[in-house]
């Protein structure tokens, strides 16, 4: 009796496909939670949730169309990732400066803000985008080296 291995991919678009999750990743992530301060969320979408979004979706279709080189989606994973860690430094230091504007008031320490897993999300979509190009990207050069 032979026991068959069904594959979800085959290995040599395993990369690919890592890149295109790492996509969808991204633009979930723009409608997710990026900062809260108290009772008060914002979104991706109420800032540059937006351009990651974007981004996003053209990473997806550039990774659909094969006749794209790869490196358009690795430069555009790259600036999807720098937004992201920008907007991580960002949101701390405006929630910082919220606590300091109510500091010396009665509210002024209970105030609670954090940085919330949307912009998480984000930064690791983004990091599976340059992950899987950048390795899709050397196995399709090896090969062309052959």
């Amino acid at each position: 009796m032979e026991t068959k291995v069904t594959r979800f991919a085959p290995p040599s678009q395993l990369p690919s496909h890592v890149a295109k999750i790492g996509a969808i990743m991204v633009a979930i992530g723009a409608f997710l939670p990026w900062g809260r301060v108290d009772d008060v969320v914002t979104t991706g979408l109420d800032g540059d949730g937006q351009i990651t979004l974007a981004l996003a979706i053209a990473i997806l279709i550039i990774l659909f169309i094969k006749k794209i080189p790869l490196w358009v989606s690795m430069g555009l994973g790259l600036v999807t990732t720098a937004i992201g860690v920008i907007q991580t430094f960002s949101i701390t230091q405006k929630i910082e400066e919220i606590k300091s504007m109510f500091a010396s008031s009665l509210i002024g320490p209970s105030i609670n803000g954090r940085i919330d897993f949307g912009i998480y999300i984000t930064i690791v979509g983004s990091t599976l985008i340059l992950f899987g190009t950048l390795i899709q990207w050397i196995k399709n050069n090896k090969r062309s080296l052959r």
